[in-house]
């Protein structure tokens, strides 16, 4: 079995959750939120892959371009909820010239998109990387406020140490309507990667029993509260959550980075 960072974030929030998206193979419209930072960070991935060979990085105009052509062409498959897509786009291009500006002329990329694999204890362990300099792994964030340090993050980058087996890892975080961006150069401590890895084992070991049982437990029992923005609450309300009704279905493989970033 192979995992993301995603999918075990996933089944940690949900087993269900997880179930509906990674065995049925349902996907949900991403929030606009998610749409936005999406798009941005491939707006910039345009805008350096010409370093690679060893051109010019794109103009300020080209990236802007790459941006809005493809809000305009998803933005109605988004969930706005409260958001307003056109100033979530105005917010975008702020953040993105300010990007350009003052960070883009620093980067060096030797990759974009990298994907890298470890395997062991008998599955393995999937991730993809925005940015690899030739000393530094950087992770996009575009967020409408300064990006949260939290237990998540720490996971995540704590991923990308163990697959391009770095010590350091860059975040540089976009924030809508900011020219300023906050740029992070975090340092992992090698015997947390110990405890993280214990933990993907531990999820991929439950993953494996869900699978044997057909019983996939809800995010809580007490609080409804805990499914009141799950975008999969209709088809899971819907479901029939009987271990024999799922007993002999596999998940499906991720495929590529839009199996392995979840909304």
């Amino acid at each position: 079995m192979r995992l993301s960072f995603s999918q075990v974030r996933t089944f940690l929030r949900c087993p269900r959750q997880w179930a509906l998206r990674y065995v049925e193979g349902l996907k949900i419209p991403p929030p606009g939120a998610a749409l936005v930072g999406q798009l941005t960070e491939g707006a910039l991935e345009a805008g350096l892959r010409p370093v690679l060979e060893g051109k010019r990085r794109e103009p300020t105009d080209y990236v802007l371009d790459v941006f809005h052509d493809g809000f305009k062409e998803a933005k109605d498959l988004a969930d706005w909820r409260d958001d307003d897509p056109k100033k979530m786009a105005d917010g975008a291009t702020v953040a993105i010239k300010g990007y350009w500006k003052t960070v883009a002329p620093k980067l060096r990329p030797v990759a974009l998109q990298e994907k890298r694999q470890i395997t062991k204890d008998g599955f393995s362990l999937i991730g993809i990387a925005d940015l690899r300099e030739p000393q530094l792994i950087v992770d996009w964030k575009t967020t409408k406020r300064r990006l949260a340090w939290d237990r998540t993050l720490e996971h995540q980058l704590g991923t990308y140490s163990m697959l391009w087996e770095t010590p350091t890892v860059g975040v540089h975080n976009l924030i809508l309507g900011k020219e300023e961006p906050i740029t992070l150069a975090h340092e992992v401590d090698p015997t947390e990667l110990d405890k993280l890895w214990n933990l993907y084992r531990q999820v991929h070991s439950a993953i494996q029993m869900a699978l044997q049982t057909g019983i996939y437990l809800p995010a809580s029992l007490d609080h409804p509260w805990a499914c009141k923005y799950c975008g999969f609450r209709d088809v899971c309300a819907k479901s029939d959550w009987r271990h024999e009704a799922w007993l002999g279905k596999k998940p499906k493989e991720p495929r590529g980075e839009e199996d392995m970033v979840e909304w």
